[in-house]
């Protein structure tokens, strides 16, 4: 027999649950933490409640959950979580992780409600929840571009009124919201996900840069070094001994068009290779039939 019950009078179509159901909801929401599919910039896609009352009524049959307990819930718990963690941040107070509570002098804890009065209730009060909590919510608070003062998130829970007694069946939309909905493309809005993935798109593309322009001066030394050496080309062969005008001509000629042979020429390691190499070129030619 199921052990959540509904709350009667004042709020009387909010759920109570027990304490194994809240810890299943959780690991189910963290399963949706870890997809892709589910995943956005701003938490999670629409339609996620819908799939973890699904999610519930696949594990707890009897439990007739339906999208809207599941979002007040969350909602519900993850105020909670925030205040602890807040409180945790604050001087003079420590986790006991083996009693799963704040632990803090009761005049600390005092001094730390009268500027957060929905910390009221928290004192020697376990919560074992808050480790789970906190895997699915601490790397959201701690980006900036999506994180927000305790005060500001819990108004925004309040601000968002949930109408259980006029709320529509959505038993026939659940096969639908239960599948991840398609990605949209949102206008004006970068693809990159969070500023670190901007930062690593920025290294990335400096380090490319740097690269082209490393690849562009070597290219232009290595120009500037050809020019140079054409210029003196033909005085240089002319200068060895034994090359007669026209094969330096000819020699020169044919360096010039062809600047890998001219490393090859200035590789020589004096006159006496430089001479030979001159004569295996005019040679190579010239051919036996004459100059090409």
């Amino acid at each position: 027999m199921n052990n959540s019950s509904k709350v009667a009078g004042r709020g009387k179509n909010k759920r109570k649950w027990n304490h194994l159901e809240e810890e299943t909801l959780l690991d189910f929401l963290l399963e949706l933490k870890l997809d892709p599919r589910w995943k956005c910039e701003g938490g999670f896609k629409n339609g996620f409640h819908q799939c973890l009352a699904e999610k519930m009524k696949e594990k707890f049959p009897s439990c007739e959950l339906k999208a809207s307990q599941v979002e007040s819930k969350i909602k519900f718990l993850k105020e909670k979580y925030i205040v602890i963690s807040d409180m945790l941040k604050s001087s003079g107070f420590h986790w006991d992780d083996k009693n799963k509570m704040v632990q803090c002098e009761r005049q600390c804890f005092d001094e730390f409600c009268m500027g957060h009065p929905r910390a009221k209730g928290l004192w020697k009060s376990p919560f074992p929840l808050f480790e789970k909590l906190q895997l699915i919510y601490d790397a959201d608070r701690a980006d900036g571009s999506r994180s927000e003062d305790m005060d500001d998130s819990i108004n925004n829970m309040d601000n968002e009124c949930i109408d259980l007694e006029n709320e529509q069946d959505d038993s026939d939309i659940s096969e639908v919201l239960t599948q991840p909905p398609r990605k949209r493309q949102n206008k004006g809005k970068s693809p990159l996900g969070s500023a670190d993935k901007y930062v690593t798109a920025l290294d990335a593309i400096k380090d490319h840069m740097g690269t082209i322009a490393n690849t562009m001066k070597e290219a232009q030394n290595r120009e500037h070094a050809i020019v140079e050496q054409k210029k003196n080309l033909l005085s240089d062969i002319a200068m060895i001994e034994g090359v007669s005008q026209i094969d330096a001509i000819d020699a020169t000629s044919f360096l010039s068009r062809n600047t890998n042979e001219i490393d090859a020429f200035y590789s020589c390691p004096n006159d006496d290779w430089k001479k030979l190499y001159v004569e295996r070129l005019i040679l190579r030619l010239c051919g036996p039939f004459g100059a090409t």
